[in-house]
């Protein structure tokens, strides 16, 4: 377990550099946990293509998608990393559920249909290079679904070194967390720190929402990206929003409405915006 562990760190760390790559392109402020979210959000979007090339969905495939990324994002993005600005306190507050979910998680068999039906199985086959263009594959591994989700995960077992999928529910809390995040980046500048922090204390020690991020169905990573897209959008961070929406996309069809209803909202919006701009001309 403790190797287990250690690579979905290692797997962790090596999104940083996608994620950063992809915030200094959408000219979003740099924060490291932003930037490991944003980082997985990606991955589950740029992963799936290249799947279908061929293309095994390991640690140097990372690797190299974040040095694209940075590259470009300091070419034609920000040009310069912010200084990281942290709030020990309010994180130690924060990160407390998170890693007791996180080390509940580590202990939790895959039992749920969704896991050890959809995605741990595809998951499985990508870690030991299966082919999906064969029909005879297609069938058991609901091919309709995206393959946002399984090519995360068997990009977390090619760093671990094993198809282990109960400790990959580990990474379940990391979407928790994730909203978390995305939450306390939109929501600080007109929010006070401790007021925030009791109100996302409440969201990550919620029994409901604790046994919902264990539970292994795709309905719980497609909900925390969809939430942190409608976040960022709201706080018109909307290139980042829409990456997040893209990664929403790749989980589960589902998210189609969800995201049909959010952006014509948006356009709605925006109308409604420019109207009362004209009218005040």
């Amino acid at each position: 377990m403790t190797r287990g562990l250690l690579g979905i760190a290692a797997a962790l760390l090596g999104l940083l550099p996608l994620g950063t790559g992809v915030l200094l392109l959408t000219r979003t402020p740099f924060r490291v946990g932003l930037a490991l979210f944003t980082g997985v959000a990606a991955a589950m979007v740029l992963l799936p293509p290249l799947v279908y090339l061929g293309v095994s969905p390991s640690l140097p495939v990372v690797l190299a998608l974040g040095a694209a990324a940075l590259a470009a994002g300091l070419l034609v993005g920000r040009r310069r990393l912010d200084r990281p600005r942290i709030e020990p306190l309010p994180s130690l507050v924060l990160a407390a559920p998170l890693v007791l979910l996180a080390a509940r998680g580590a202990e939790k068999p895959v039992d749920q249909y969704d896991a050890f039906a959809n995605w741990a199985l595809k998951a499985k086959l990508l870690y030991f290079d299966r082919s999906f263009a064969s029909a005879s594959i297609a069938p058991p591994v609901h091919r309709e679904y995206p393959l946002g989700l399984p090519s995360l995960e068997a990009y977390v077992f090619h760093v671990m070194g094993s198809a282990n999928t109960r400790v990959a529910h580990v990474t379940f809390a990391v979407f928790l967390g994730g909203v978390a995040v995305v939450a306390w980046n939109v929501l600080r500048p007109h929010v006070g720190a401790w007021p925030l922090t009791a109100g996302l204390s409440l969201l990550l020690w919620m029994p409901a929402a604790r046994d919902q991020a264990l539970s292994a169905y795709a309905d719980v990573p497609l909900a925390c990206l969809f939430v942190s897209a409608v976040l960022l959008l709201a706080g018109e961070r909307i290139a980042l929003g829409s990456v997040f929406a893209a990664a929403a996309l790749a989980t589960k069809r589902d998210a189609v409405a969800f995201c049909a209803v959010l952006y014509g909202l948006g356009f709605a919006a925006l109308l409604v915006r420019r109207e009362r701009a004209r009218l005040r001309a």
